[in-house]
């Protein structure tokens, strides 16, 4: 990034401010990452460094160039233009808060149209079999333990990853205890049920693990007792995926869908769905019904006699 000092210490005062919101550090992390690609970006095409009055003298074309450029040379997804168009929009937002002039660019620019796509669960007989995968794939049994607990509890609790993985040990499942308090999207935190199973797993693996556990500890931990990382889940899950034949949809993230269809097929109603994932609106919640009507169709279409004729 090719920032001037002015313009450098306002995007620092502005990060200040979004991590004083109820941002994810992933989105705040997003967010800067977007406003300095496009300050890179309009260096390259200047040729000079970029300083707050770059933004008064902006175009329309300036954005769309640099989105462009984001699709087409880095194969950027709808979603994620859409996502860095919002970032620089908070930017030039608290850039017009200061006092600095702002082109009404970024107004002009629409955000690029995301196609509606359903999630894709896995079946429960695929979850179980992943999770029994899981439990075998190291040398060392402490390792397997941990990789069934993180499957359990994320199955279990219909969890993010990241809300498992940010566990501290002293969050852990207690015997007295009916559940554990989540810290989801936004810093929003909620409730969720531990069935005994999944206490279970997690003592256990607790109990083999060769560490010293403080409350302050990350619950789920590597090798040399740091926090696990998201992607150390993502390349077990990737592992045990291969190993069963199932398509790429099947990620960590799969199993929280999973964990909803499921509920949902077995008569678990919306509201109480949305709870148990930390939806904020119910929309979010309802496009499970569309999962399991298009599952129902299926099964309608395979099934019924006159689909033989």
């Amino acid at each position: 990034m090719t920032a001037n000092a002015d313009l450098q210490t306002l995007i620092d005062d502005w990060l200040s401010e979004l991590n004083q919101r109820d941002l994810s550090r992933h989105t705040v992390e997003a967010y800067l990452r977007d406003v300095t690609q496009f300050i890179a970006f309009l260096a390259e095409h200047s040729g000079q460094e970029v300083s707050p009055a770059s933004f008064d003298t902006l175009k329309a074309m300036d954005v769309r160039s640099f989105l462009a450029k984001r699709r087409n040379v880095e194969a950027t997804q709808s979603r994620s233009l859409a996502r860095s168009l919002s970032g620089l929009r908070s930017f030039t937002l608290y850039l017009s808060e200061k006092n600095y002039p702002v082109s009404a660019a970024f107004k002009i620019v629409n955000s690029p149209r995301i196609p509606k796509s359903l999630p894709r669960p896995m079946s429960q007989s695929d979850a179980l079999q992943m999770i029994s995968l899981a439990g075998d794939m190291s040398s060392h049994p402490w390792e397997n333990l941990r990789n069934q607990a993180l499957l359990v509890l994320i199955y279990g609790c219909g969890l993010r990853i990241s809300e498992a993985l940010n566990l501290s040990y002293g969050d852990r499942p207690k015997p007295d205890n009916i559940s554990i308090r989540i810290m989801g999207k936004g810093k929003k935190q909620r409730d969720a049920p531990i069935l005994p199973l999944i206490e279970n797993a997690i003592q256990q693996y607790i109990q083999a693990a060769p560490f010293v556990f403080k409350d302050d500890d990350p619950l789920f931990r590597g090798v040399r007792g740091g926090r696990f990382s998201a992607r150390q889940v993502q390349m077990i899950v990737e592992k045990c995926r291969r190993s069963m034949g199932l398509p790429d949809t099947v990620t960590p993230h799969a199993f929280r869908h999973s964990f909803a269809t499921h509920l949902l097929a077995a008569g678990g109603d919306l509201r109480t769905i949305q709870e148990l994932l930390g939806h904020t609106s119910l929309s979010s919640t309802q496009i499970y019904t569309e999962i399991e009507d298009t599952e129902l169709g299926r099964i309608y279409k395979n099934a019924h006699p006159r689909s033989k004729l």
